[in-house]
């Protein structure tokens, strides 16, 4: 977490950084989590104090609320860099076309569940007799069926043979960005679309915040995607 910064200060770019962006699973909060360690949230509290600013990049379609209101970033990128906000703003939003969209459903994993992600809701496919997981219910899910042909910004799916979609997709449709199906995610893919990239989240963010890409750290895990 926060705590390996201090290990990697010698990578660190000359001067103070100005721009630090992290991830958030096993980087600002556990796999899986939604709080922020109180030493976290006061370490990132003294950065700001010291003017650098702040940016979340993420695969979640949106952070926790503690995360949001711990960081206070001035720039979120969710949906692994595909929408970003900065000052209140939505500067980006990547979305699936209706063919990217049709060729993610024509899944070849029985029994797995499937989640479409919309900026306002999410629609859930479950095999039968699986109930919803507790954060589905949170976020007041609905059924796949309901789910519209446009405005999806995610597909999430859960299953032992992900690996499987995940070679198809990037032999079939190598403009999706795939990511998952993979240690330490092997049961999980998730998949987003044309322009949804960290790396190049990063640089947005950086023009965004009028920060020089060389003042800036990114902190992440090697392999990340929710």
């Amino acid at each position: 977490m926060l705590g390996r910064m201090s290990a990697a200060r010698a990578s660190f770019p000359r001067g103070l950084p100005l721009l630090l962006a992290f991830d958030l699973d096993g980087t600002l909060i556990r796999d899986g989590g939604t709080e922020l360690p109180p030493a976290t949230a006061q370490a990132l509290a003294r950065l700001r104090s010291l003017g650098v600013k702040l940016a979340i990049i993420t695969g979640r379609d949106t952070p926790p609320r503690s995360v949001r209101e711990g960081v206070q970033a001035d720039a979120t990128a969710t949906n692994n860099g595909g929408r970003i906000e900065a000052g209140g703003e939505l500067h980006a939003q990547a979305e699936f076309s209706l063919e990217d969209v049709q060729a993610v459903l024509a899944h070849e994993l029985q029994g797995a569940r499937l989640v479409l992600f919309t900026p306002e809701a999410i629609y859930v496919d479950l095999p039968p007799g699986r109930e919803p997981e507790p954060w589905m219910v949170a976020r007041g899910y609905h059924p796949l069926s309901e789910a519209p042909q446009t405005g999806i910004v995610k597909a999430g799916f859960y299953h032992p043979e992900v690996a499987t979609l995940a070679r198809r997709l990037r032999k079939t449709r190598p403009h999706l960005v795939v990511t998952g199906g993979q240690e330490p995610y092997p049961h999980f893919l998730t998949v987003t679309p044309t322009g949804a990239h960290k790396a190049a989240a990063l640089t947005r963010i950086a023009e965004l915040l009028e920060v020089p890409l060389e003042r800036t750290v990114r902190s992440a895990t090697a392999t990340t995607t929710r």
